[in-house]
């Protein structure tokens, strides 16, 4: 389906969900309202769910292209940008189509922070997260939307990739 998405179509439809979400007439006034304190230079964040690698329930080149243009507009620089998920390789068809100067980190090209942990007890384990995050002034965390077993997850569960061993917290209910 991705080769059939028009990219103005999407960028119309996310300037449509985020600027009502922050009562703002322009995405510049979105994204002032959603990064209260953004200064020029500030790193940002910007964590995809590539949770299934194949062609049916990844979010698309599109969305992170919406994100990505629309912060641009803003005034962040493609350099203090960073697309991620750091549990997951970036399935073939996007990098082979990946057109944007913001770079992305994935597992194979990710550096972990040994100074920036968590410690979870219930499991007894410290993770580590790597330095896109460590080193972020701001994240943005575009979540995919899907059931899972059940109950809907929502963004939270997007986090499990900006860790290091996510398999380790995934406790059945």
């Amino acid at each position: 389906f991705f080769h059939y998405v028009k990219p103005s179509v999407y960028h119309a439809m996310f300037a449509r969900g985020i600027t009502p979400l922050t009562g703002q007439q322009s995405i510049i006034g979105a994204w002032q309202n959603l990064l209260a304190g953004s200064q020029p230079g500030h790193k940002i964040a910007i964590k995809l769910n590539l949770n299934s690698y194949d062609y049916n329930a990844n979010q698309t080149r599109e969305m992170a292209y919406a994100v990505i243009e629309s912060l641009k507009l803003f005034g962040v620089s493609a350099a203090n940008m960073k697309v991620f998920d750091v549990v997951r390789k970036m399935p073939d068809y996007w990098r082979a189509g990946w057109n944007s100067d913001v770079a992305y980190v994935n597992n194979v090209n990710v550096a972990w922070d040994s100074n920036a942990t968590v410690y979870f007890p219930a499991v007894d384990t410290t993770h580590r997260f790597p330095t896109v995050l460590s080193q972020a002034d701001h994240v943005i965390a575009v979540g995919l939307q899907k059931g899972h077993k059940g109950y809907v997850t929502g963004s939270m569960k997007n986090h499990f990739g900006s860790q290091e061993l996510p398999a380790e917290l995934h406790v059945e209910r």
